[in-house]
């Protein structure tokens, strides 16, 4: 039966076991991970024509890569899987921490959950304000043709491979969500901070709007 709260003792667990994990295991080349989605995006571009083509079909193929990873090392954290929302805030804040190390605070704000009363869209949502941009540290003027990426967010591409994370978690505890991301701000579309939302709506009431 999937628990209905993280408690104190897993947290523990999983602060010490963070630090372990990120001492242990090799660092990721920030710079290189960016540099990498600019690349893959363009020679897509080059394939299909557009940017906003591209950044589907990578998006795509990226998630289904990301979803695969994470179903197979499921089983060594799903001791920190629960049915409250509230608790993927932690869930996240050790994500971060194993990719990012200590200095995570440096690049994302603390994670806000707004229960599903407070807000306008009447669905539960975490919102993930962004200080640094870690996929747009390769980024130069002209690189990124936000007229062919429409209503795509740029970051999107990364934040939809940790969307299929919570997605998996949603589902392993049987919680009957879907799980929607959306950028909400942009620092490549002038403005001063990056945000990324997370929206839980109800799997029954899912229609296309839900996705525009």
């Amino acid at each position: 039966m999937p628990r209905k709260k993280i408690g104190w003792f897993r947290k523990k667990l999983g602060n010490v076991g963070k630090k372990l994990m990120r001492w242990r295991y090799r660092k990721m080349d920030l710079y290189l991970l960016s540099l990498m989605e600019l690349v893959v995006l363009q020679k897509y571009a080059e394939i299909l024509g557009d940017q906003g083509s591209a950044f589907d079909e990578f998006t795509s193929q990226f998630t289904q890569g990301a979803y695969d990873i994470f179903y197979s090392v499921m089983d060594l954290v799903k001791i920190f899987f629960s049915k409250d929302l509230q608790d993927l805030l932690y869930v996240w804040d050790l994500a971060m921490y194993l990719i990012l190390g200590k200095e995570h605070r440096e690049y994302f704000d603390v994670p806000k959950f707004i229960p599903a009363e407070e807000t306008e869209e009447g669905v539960p949502k975490i919102v993930a304000r962004i200080k640094k941009c870690v996929v747009c540290a390769s980024v130069k003027e002209g690189d990124i043709k936000l007229d062919e990426l429409g209503h795509r967010g740029y970051a999107e591409i990364l934040g939809n491979a940790l969307t299929a994370l919570v997605q998996m978690v949603q589902d392993s505890v049987e919680n009957d969500y879907k799980v929607v991301l959306k950028e909400t701000r942009c620092f490549l579309r002038g403005d001063n901070y990056g945000e990324q939302t997370l929206f839980f709506y109800p799997k029954e009431e899912e229609t296309e709007e839900t996705l525009e």
